[in-house]
Parts: structure tokens; C-alpha cells; sequence
């Protein structure tokens, strides 16, 4: 989470470069809406209602898979802390998250748990 820090350097004649993983948040109007990872390349997307048999406003939850190859390569959450930091921390360990086991998680309903 060092952007800021990193830009402000390499304005100055840094050249350091950013390596983290993004990571984006807000929560608004009681909602909590987190983004982690770098969705350039998706050929897969997994749309995964947490369990839920469908989204209603007043109980607003999912979690959505970007993947490239079979690696998940982002996430977005609503109302599903903490699995965008999670998932933010294991990609940023250098680890390899596979759609084909996320499909599987998501199928059986048992993301929510």
C-alpha cells in the first residue's frame, strides 16, 4: 500500500517501480465493495452469489472471479470482507489461485461459509 510513497519518489527522479498488487475500497450506504488484482487478459469469470439463491437489496452479497489461464488474476467483493484482502496477500506472496478450484467452490455453495 505504498503507491502514494512510490509515486511521490519517482516524481521526484526515483525510479522505483510498484510492485504490490491493486487493491481498491470503499464502503458506502452500508455496503462494502473491494477490488484486488489486475483484470487485463480475463478469459474466465466466475460469478459467485456467496450461497445466496439470488441478489436482493437487502441482503447484497457476491464475489466475483477474474481469471487468465486458469489463474485468478483479480477479485471483487461486495459485502464479503475479508476475501479481496486475502486473496490480495496470497497473489502478492507469489502463490497461484486456479479457476478451475474456485468453479469448484462456487458450485457447491460453500463460498459463503
Amino acid at each position: 500500500m505504498d503507491h502514494g510513497k512510490i509515486a511521490a519518489n519517482n516524481m521526484l527522479g526515483g525510479s522505483t517501480p510498484v510492485t504490490n498488487i491493486p487493491f481498491f475500497w470503499t464502503s458506502q450506504y452500508g455496503k462494502n465493495l473491494r477490488y484486488a488484482g489486475h483484470g487485463i487478459g480475463v478469459d474466465e469469470f466466475i460469478f459467485d452469489k456467496c450461497g445466496a439463491d439470488e441478489i436482493s437489496s437487502e441482503n447484497p452479497t457476491f464475489i466475483a472471479w477474474y481469471g487468465c489461464k486458469n489463474k485468478v488474476i483479480a477479485v471483487a467483493t461486495l459485502n464479503q470482507d475479508p476475501v479481496a484482502a486475502q486473496v490480495a496477500q496470497i497473489m502478492d506472496a507469489g502463490e497461484v489461485i486456479k479457476v478451475d478450484e474456485i468453479k469448484k467452490i462456487a458450485e457447491s455453495g460453500k463460498s459463503a461459509e
